[in-house]
């Protein structure tokens, strides 16, 4: 038995054949590679769909949705408690 490290998993053409790495595009980063979902579920569409939101991106849609009002959303604002 060999020992593996994951840079060799990363160069390995049966994982990259599997599919376990996927391409994503990120406003900040440009395009990059991270771990895919490493099994297939069929009929359901599992994996990576995007990079992750940069904070504090959704805080305004979460609150909103979470009943505060755009009056309420606005004085937080303005006190520095979300940005």
């Amino acid at each position: 038995m060999t020992n593996q490290r994951f840079a060799d998993l990363i160069d390995d053409p049966q994982v990259r054949e599997m599919g376990w790495f996927a391409e994503l595009e990120s406003p900040a980063l440009g395009r990059f590679e991270t771990l895919a979902t490493p099994f297939k579920l069929y009929g359901a569409d599992v994996g990576p769909r995007g990079a992750a939101p940069a904070a504090g991106e959704h805080t305004f849609e979460v609150l909103s949705g979470a009943g505060l009002t755009d009056d309420e959303l606005a004085r937080l604002a303005a006190d520095g408690v979300i940005g």
